[in-house]
Order: C-alpha cells, then sequence, then structure tokens
C-alpha cells in the first residue's frame, strides 16, 4: 500500500497516542493504526475486509521497519 509511508503514520500514531494511550505516551497499538488506516473502508464482504485489513498491517509493519525513531513489539 503505497499510502502508508512513515510519515503519515507518525502523523496519525502522534493523533492516536494522545487519544487512546495516555498511561503509556509513547506507545500506539499496530491494531489501532489498522483501524484508522482502514476506518474508510466499505465492503459488505467480510472476508475482502478482512483480507484489506491484513494487507494495511503489513504496509504498517513495512513502514515501521523504516523509521529509525520507531519499533515493533510483537504482542503475546
Amino acid at each position: 500500500m503505497s499510502s502508508v509511508t512513515p510519515e503519515r503514520l507518525r502523523v496519525l500514531a502522534s493523533e492516536l497516542r494522545v487519544a487512546s494511550r495516555p498511561c503509556r505516551p509513547k506507545v500506539v497499538l499496530v491494531r489501532a493504526l489498522v483501524t484508522a488506516l482502514t476506518a474508510g473502508v466499505d465492503t459488505a464482504d467480510k472476508a475482502e475486509k478482512v483480507r484489506a485489513s491484513r494487507r494495511v498491517r503489513d504496509a504498517v509493519l513495512a513502514a515501521v521497519e523504516q523509521m529509525r525513531d520507531a519499533t515493533y513489539h510483537r504482542g503475546t
């Protein structure tokens, strides 16, 4: 997904940090990023929505790899 860039993630993460994780201001959940990025996806097909979410998640993780000031910590 070419629209998921490190710059876009920085802006979005900054907005989400303030709104969703006041107790841990430097943490942004990948799930929150994917939800925000797929908010406008309009599909009646649940399987397609899941595939789209996975593509966005993969794009987010690829963009995070390019960011020196960000790390991905896999949950348990």
